[in-house]
């Protein structure tokens, strides 16, 4: 068959560039066409709605699940059991919060509205009263007009109370108006809007009871899935994805509904301590509006103030002030312990993620801004410590930041060696030696002087030298062993017939000087070689028949 021709394979970085302009032409798309984009989306999660919510409430309950069906109920043996009773429970307990808040805030709030109108004319005339003493401290200190008044004028009680009376009458004429037959439509849209928020909220709950009732058998689902669909390695980036999210989302909203439940304990302590109106309702405002980050202190804060001022205005100022101190503690300790480094981000990307995230989805932008940000900023942060990992760069931030502003790392003290060591010690030895540098440096000893110290030194070293006599010793008798050695075996070795009177007369007091010498300077390997140049005559020919003699009296003497 002929060869068919390769196809070309696509490059790694072009494959990049095309989808950074992918990338780059749907966020211009997504600009220019924002509304739209809005309003897709909204209808969207229109029809989704129950399904999210639901979701939303099984993720929230999923940790009151989890501790009713593991602590408390451990000892049901039977798993549909405990789990109908786990679900029992948390979906009680779910609704005795939800219950406890609105048998908190509805009543108050109806109470307030009832005592303020019945005091309204106390109240407005209280304000004036308030508002013309300030007045009185400004006229003071300002010239009057020429014709003698006053440069402010004060307030006519009776004016204000006929306008506000005429305002009362309009307001009551126009929701007489809406409420007649023929304008009975709107009404009718707000009827129907709160059927079907109601009927979401009922699927919702079913949703989720049926989510955390066979969680498992989802969970196997969609990992059957993205087995099935999926490689090995993305499904790892999915998992640690998820992973990511769990802690920023679920760590977030867990640990804001614990902070703002003892912000708003706290708010209800003051206002018991220093006996201002409306305790419980304006708790209860202030903890449900800190969940929002930042903005929501300022917007439970607000309309409390004001309930507080038309009440008692002396209040007001205690009320701020200790909203304040509270604010303080929140953000400097009970925050921080609390949440800890779930979120990962700065003030400014919270800042930025509540602004941009309410813009685009409202309260709930508010709410979910947070640790999205968090998540994506996670993420960014895990790529790049990546790349530069491949680059064999580091990843620290604060290696990159410009060389004059980068703080010198203080230099750690070089030890100075100890006096009286010598050699090196054994790994025992030098424990020893910093046990007992240790216990000196934080006064265990008595004494505090050097001379202990430099005796235990002394000692370590007279340890040290007997080992090292110890090997010199086991060496020479390793070398007087190789030299018996040798000697036996030049004993043992035959001696040529007609050379056995020269070798008797001149060669035997030249072997043994020669052997002698040799094994003495050179020890082992050396007796062989010197022993064969005896048997071949060298020592006996290569030297005078004068210096025979001397040669071997002084290898008879050194032997």
């Amino acid at each position: 068959m002929p060869n068919q021709t390769e196809r070309p394979k696509i490059s790694r970085r072009t494959l990049m560039w095309v989808v950074f302009y992918a990338v780059l032409f749907y966020a211009v798309l997504l600009v220019t066409n924002l509304t739209a984009i809005n309003q897709w989306i909204a209808g969207l999660l229109a029809v989704l709605n129950p399904l999210l919510v639901g979701l939303v409430l099984a993720y929230l309950a999923n940790p009151f699940f989890r501790f009713f069906e593991r602590r408390v109920l451990i000892r049901i043996r039977a798993p549909r059991a405990r789990r109908a009773l786990a679900l029992t429970l948390t979906y009680l307990v779910l609704l005795t919060i939800v219950a406890g808040l609105l048998l908190l805030i509805i009543p108050q709030l109806i109470a307030s509205i009832q005592n303020f109108v019945k005091n309204f004319d106390s109240y407005l005339s209280t304000v004036i009263t308030q508002i013309n003493g300030l007045i009185d401290l400004l006229n003071g200190s300002l010239s009057p007009h020429e014709d003698g008044s006053p440069a402010i004028e004060h307030l006519d009680f009776a004016e204000i109370q006929a306008k506000v009376a005429a305002f009362w009458k309009e307001l009551v004429k126009a929701l007489e108006e809406n409420l007649r037959p023929e304008n009975l439509g709107y009404l009718k849209n707000i009827f129907t809007q709160t059927t079907g928020i109601l009927t979401n909220l009922i699927f919702a709950i079913f949703i989720s009871l049926y989510l955390l009732a066979s969680k498992e058998k989802r969970y196997a689902q969609i990992m059957k899935f993205r087995r099935a669909y999926l490689s090995d390695s993305v499904n790892a980036k999915l998992t640690h994805l998820c992973t990511v999210a769990d802690r920023s989302f679920g760590g977030f909203l867990r640990g804001k509904l614990l902070d703002s439940t003892i912000v708003g304990i706290l708010v209800y302590l003051c206002c018991l301590v220093f006996d201002i109106p409306y305790a419980v309702l304006v708790a209860t405002v202030v903890g449900v509006t800190d969940i929002i980050p930042i903005i929501g202190p300022f917007l439970g804060v607000v309309p409390t103030a004001v309930i507080i001022l038309l009440t008692d205005p002396v209040k007001v100022i205690i009320f701020l002030l200790c909203i304040l101190v509270i604010q303080q503690i929140d953000g400097n300790i009970l925050a921080p312990k609390i949440l800890g480094e779930n979120t990962g981000v700065s003030s400014l990307c919270v800042l930025v993620s509540i602004i941009v995230m309410g813009d685009l989805w409202g309260l709930v932008g508010m709410l979910v801004g947070v640790p999205l940000f968090a998540t994506v900023i996670e993420l960014v942060k895990l790529y790049l410590e990546q790349r530069l990992e491949q680059k064999g760069l580091p990843g620290n931030t604060e290696d990159y930041t410009a060389p004059s502003e980068r703080r010198e790392k203080p230099r750690r003290r070089q030890k100075q060696p100890l006096p009286g060591g010598a050699g090196d010690l054994s790994p025992m030895e030098q424990l020893q030696l910093r046990t007992y540098a240790l216990a000196r440096k934080y006064r265990i000893f008595t004494d505090q002087s050097d001379r202990a110290l430099n005796e235990f030194a002394a000692e370590a070293a007279a340890v040290f030298a007997a080992a090292a006599a110890e090997q010199e010793a086991a060496a020479e008798q390793e070398t007087a062993a190789g030299q018996e050695a040798a000697a036996e075996q030049k004993a043992s070795a035959p001696t040529p017939p007609e050379d056995a009177g020269t070798a008797a007369e001149t060669g035997g007091g030249t072997d043994n000087g020669t052997d002698s010498k040799t094994d003495s300077k050179t020890g082992d390997g050396t007796n062989g070689e010197a022993g064969d140049k005896s048997d071949s005559g060298t020592g006996g020919a290569g030297a005078e028949p004068g210096d025979a003699a001397p040669a071997g009296t002084e290898g008879g003497a050194h032997t």
